[in-house]
């Protein structure tokens, strides 16, 4: 004993009659494949509760139809070079052109467009022409329409489906609210009008303060109460039909917002920012804190665990990697911690290779060093694989990277291959007005030796010492012993009395001021000289604090100086 179905199904596949196969192929395949099929899904629940149903049909060569969901993103970002986003997947390069083709009453650019490419070849005689070649033209004039797709056309079934509506709910972290506006807008207008307009979150927030009853809905559950008003900005009560929303997508990496994604969908009824970073009555400084307050972010103790299993035995190169792994394929709630605890296994071999790379087996590096070094190398593990450090917000971070950039990206950086260099006027030190100062003829040559090799210094001609009997760190450098002075006890006292003689006589003297500095390699030996300085002034001291605000204050009679010290 067989259904209809199955026998149906026999007789189809049997195709004893070739010549209405493929008008019985597409009739039986909508009628008794895919109806039955949708309606299992959605009216049957055979796999749960169905919220709604989106399909293409598609036909292969042989002619056997297939199903599958497809989502295109369009119209198209410009994009001035192929790079890929935090998935891994490309971004392809989109030029932006002065093209526009008008249809209807739309201008269309490069944007809603797709490129053509190719030339046609054509021979005349003993010359080959190149025309150019509509690739989209050439799909359709040599597109293949098998039989049961013409039968499935025929019969008007449907090739696009979707059953509900889907609403994608957008959101923002405090302060990075997203706006659209046009090129030729001023920047205080679109401020103006963004900061008086609610987008989906923030009219969220508004609903629940106003609504009590709103409040055990969770933000992707609205569109199922509410519809979105979008040209008054505000969430209206539904009245008719069935949607569903959908929070816009965001990576694991992408810090702060990912875990604010998460309260989203753990928290009803939220009535701002600090609402979803208040758990217990406590309000936490970070959405990160606060997710962990709710426990939903899993322990990190495994992956500890495993980078301690793989630093027992493994390189300082395959632990980076292993790290990298975590970083894009696991999810590390903390990844600031994790990293702290296991970068030093990862950087055994820093020194080793810059020993190498720079041909002082002498070089020493501090922790600070080695980490920056880690770090690079992590980022170049990163590169390889279409990402960057930047991505990774609880990631320290070295002291300057451009995201994907190459090394001629990183040299274009540089100030002086800005725009704004060609207009920039550059003012040269052509002479050491300070050489003058000497009180006779040989302080004036011992100020000039000094000042030679202070520019020496500054211009990498120093060498490093070469005594194989000690160790020194990488920016160790011998200092001449005619520029020290290695008698007395308090060197900082007789500094201070040798750059500014008679100091109590004119430290009110402006000329006399400019004319002195003292220079520290530290701004923490900065606070200790200029207090030992102050210190030996009369009168009272005052400390004056900076602010974000000008103000005016009263003028007074007496002027106190600060004593230069860089």
């Amino acid at each position: 004993m067989i259904s209809m179905k199955e026998y149906y199904s026999y007789k189809f596949q049997v195709r004893t009659n070739e010549g209405i196969t493929p008008r019985l192929g597409g009739r039986l395949y909508q009628q008794l494949k895919l109806d039955q099929l949708v309606n299992d899904i959605k009216k049957n629940g055979y796999f749960g509760v169905c919220l709604g149903v989106m399909y293409v049909v598609e036909f292969q060569k042989r002619g056997l139809p297939h199903i599958h969901m497809l989502i295109w993103h369009f119209p198209k970002k410009y994009c001035p070079a192929t790079t890929f986003d935090q998935s891994g997947f490309p971004i392809y390069k989109w030029r932006k052109t002065t093209n526009i083709v008008t249809k209807g009453k739309i201008d269309l650019d490069n944007q809603a467009t797709v490129e053509i490419r190719g030339k046609k070849r054509r021979t005349e005689g003993e010359e080959q022409l190149y025309e150019p070649e509509d690739e989209i033209q050439s799909f359709f004039d040599g597109r293949y329409i098998c039989g049961c797709e013409a039968a499935y056309r025929i019969f008007g079934f449907n090739i696009h489906y979707r059953s509900l509506s889907v609403l994608r709910l957008s959101f923002h972290l405090p302060g990075n609210k997203y706006c659209t506006f046009r090129s030729n807008e001023a920047l205080p207008k679109v401020v103006a009008r963004e900061t008086q307009k609610d987008n989906q979150l923030e009219a969220y927030f508004i609903l629940n303060q106003n609504d009590v009853i709103v409040r055990q809905y969770l933000f992707d559950e609205i569109p199922q109460y509410y519809v979105w008003n979008d040209s008054d900005n505000i969430w209206n009560l539904r009245k008719r039909g069935k949607q569903i929303g959908r929070m816009a997508y965001a990576y694991h990496s992408s810090g702060e917002l990912w875990y604010l994604c998460l309260l989203l969908k753990k928290v009803h009824g939220a009535t701002s920012f600090e609402f979803l970073r208040t758990v217990n009555g406590h309000l936490y400084p970070t959405f990160h804190e606060a997710c962990k307050e709710y426990g939903m972010l899993d322990s990190d103790k495994e992956w500890h665990e495993v980078l301690q299993q793989c630093s027992a035995c493994g390189f300082p190169q395959q632990i980076r990697e292993l790290f990298v792994h975590m970083m894009v394929n696991c999810k590390v709630s903390d990844l600031k911690s994790l990293w702290e605890s296991h970068w030093k296994q990862m950087v055994d071999d820093i020194l080793f290779n810059q020993r190498k790379l720079t041909g002082n087996p002498l070089l020493q590096l501090n922790e600070k060093q080695l980490e920056f070094f880690g770090l690079v190398e992590i980022h170049k593990l990163l590169k390889s694989i279409g990402k960057s450090l930047k991505e990774f917000n609880q990631m320290p971070q070295p002291p300057y990277i451009i995201p994907r950039a190459t090394q001629g990206e990183i040299v274009a950086s540089c100030i002086t291959r800005s725009k704004l260099w060609r207009i920039a006027k550059v003012y040269k030190l052509l002479h050491n007005m300070r050489l003058n100062k000497g009180s006779n003829k040989n302080e004036v040559e011992c100020l000039r030796d000094f000042a030679n090799w202070v520019l020496d210094l500054g211009d990498g001609k120093i060498k490093p010492p070469n005594d194989t009997a000690q160790e020194y760190a990488e920016d160790d450098i011998y200092i001449p012993k005619e520029f020290c002075n290695l008698q007395g006890v308090n060197y900082v006292d007789e500094m201070i009395h040798s750059t500014f003689p008679n100091l109590l006589e004119n430290y009110k003297n402006p000329e006399y001021l400019s004319e002195r500095a003292i220079l520290t390699p530290t701004n923490q030996t900065v606070g200790k000289v200029n207090s030992n300085i102050v210190e030996t002034l009369p009168g009272e001291m005052f400390s004056y604090f900076s602010v974000d605000t000008a103000e005016d204050f009263p003028v007074y009679k007496e002027v106190f100086y600060n004593v230069p010290v860089i």
